[in-house]
Order: C-alpha cells, then structure tokens, then sequence
C-alpha cells in the first residue's frame, strides 16, 4: 500500500487494484474526478491498441493469401490510360457476383437480375449494392496509372502493410473512444443505481464519488468483454446484463468499504 500512501500510483498499479483490491477505491474516490477519466482514457487506450493489433494481424494473415488467389483465378490484363483490357472470353464471371467485359458488349442491365453485384467494364466499375442503389467509378481519374497482372502480384505485401497501418490507426483511435464515451455513460446509468443504494443503505455517498467508483468498477467487464469474449466462439446470453451485474459488484463492495472508512 507504499504507493496508495503516497499518492504515486501507476496506471497498471491502479488497473490491478481495481480488479483486486477493493479497499483500495478508498483512496480512488477521494482523487479528482479528472484522474479517474484519464485513469478511462489509458484503459480505452490499452484495449484499443491490443484489439486493433489483432484486427490488423489477422487481417494481414488472410488478406495476402486471399488476395493472390484472387488474382491468380483472373485472366492477364493490363491497366493504361485508364481503360482495363483483359484477355479472355467475355463476359465472365468471378465468384459469381463479379461480372467482367471490357469489350463493350455488356452494360449495367446485366446487374439487373442481381440484388448485389459488380460489373467491371473498360473504362468503369458499377458496384450494385442492393436492389436500389448502384455507385459508379469511372477510371478516367487514374489515367496515369499503370499496371498488369504481374504487377498486382507484386503490389500486394505493399497494399497490404498500408491496409494493416490503416486498420491499426483507426482501430485505436475508434475504440479507445468508443470505449471511453459508453463506459462514461455506463457509469452515470450504474451510478443512478448506486445514489438508491446509498440512500437505502444511508451510506450518504455524494453521487460525485459514486461516479468515480463506477468508472473503476468496469475494468474488469471491460477486459472479459473486449479482451476475452470478443475472441471466443462463445454465446453468453445476456451479456449485457452480466457487464453491468460485475460491475454493479463492485460499485456495491467498494461504497461499502468508503462508507465503513468514513464511519471509523
């Protein structure tokens, strides 16, 4: 407890406290709120960066050999001044929802008898996302590009890093804030609940120090749901009911270890 007495207390020393170590939000509630919401922001930031990592891992694992196959199954072409010519018999089709012509002959009428769909022309690609909506790219606008077949072979370690970079970058960035925002509305909605219990309870626990307790009390739902049943193959019915039961836990144990301080 050298470091609670202090004062000095680290953010991994305040993550394990807070899963272990009830008495020790004691000494969190009496803290400025301030440093319980960056105490959030480095435990958002955390997850984010270990969930990102993962995404962009697994991404980087399947995208590679998925993307080969896909270009070893096309047929040569070549991309210049932006019309696509493809040596093959024409139409033809790609996974069956990807039809190819650049001869001219086929239009975006083929696309019709399909809820969604991608047809690749000379000089454009329709993409038909369902029955209503189809998006237009005209390759006019990479007139100045240049590739074949063999160099998208050779192009696809170096899409593939900047995809992965891609993902890590907004992965953290999405998740950490994602996290930090639903966690600080989770703990107003929890800490309401706490304000009842202390009334009934007569605990006279300002809502304040509720709320500091609560943003401590979702560490460990936190790190069950994001770091651990987000990579199981496992159904937990309920699962929101539960995050907010553990954290209600912990709301409950450590207003009673505050309440049993301030009476001593």
């Amino acid at each position: 407890m050298d470091e609670i007495k202090s004062g000095k207390i680290s953010f991994l020393e305040r993550f394990k406290r807070s899963i272990v170590d009830i008495p020790s939000y004691n000494f969190f509630v009496k803290e400025s709120l301030g440093k319980g919401i960056f105490y959030l922001f480095l435990l958002s930031l955390m997850v984010g960066v270990i969930t990102s990592s993962v995404m962009s891992y697994q991404f980087k694992n399947s995208f590679e050999s998925e993307a080969r196959s896909f270009i070893i199954q096309t047929p040569e072409f070549e991309f210049k001044n932006g019309k696509l010519n493809v040596q093959a018999d024409m139409p033809f089709k790609i996974d069956d929802y990807i039809i190819v012509d650049t001869t001219g002959v086929t239009d975006e009428s083929v696309l019709d008898s399909y809820n969604e769909g991608v047809l690749i022309l000379k000089d454009k690609v329709v993409v038909k996302k369902n029955l209503v909506e189809k998006r237009e790219f005209d390759f006019s606008a990479m007139k100045d590009i240049e590739f074949n077949k063999q160099d998208a072979m050779k192009y696809i370690p170096e899409i593939n890093k900047w995809i992965s970079i891609f993902i890590i970058i907004f992965g953290i960035i999405f998740v950490t804030l994602w996290i930090m925002l639903s966690t600080m509305v989770n703990a107003l909605i929890l800490g309401i609940a706490g304000i009842v219990i202390s009334k009934v309870q007569k605990m006279n626990i300002e809502f304040g120090n509720i709320y500091k307790i609560c943003i401590y009390s979702f560490t460990l739902p936190i790190v069950v749901d994001k770091l651990i049943l987000g990579y199981l193959p496992i159904y937990i019915p309920y699962v929101t009911l539960v995050y907010y039961i553990v954290a209600g836990i912990y709301m409950y144990n450590a207003m009673d270890s505050y309440k049993r301080e301030i009476q001593e």
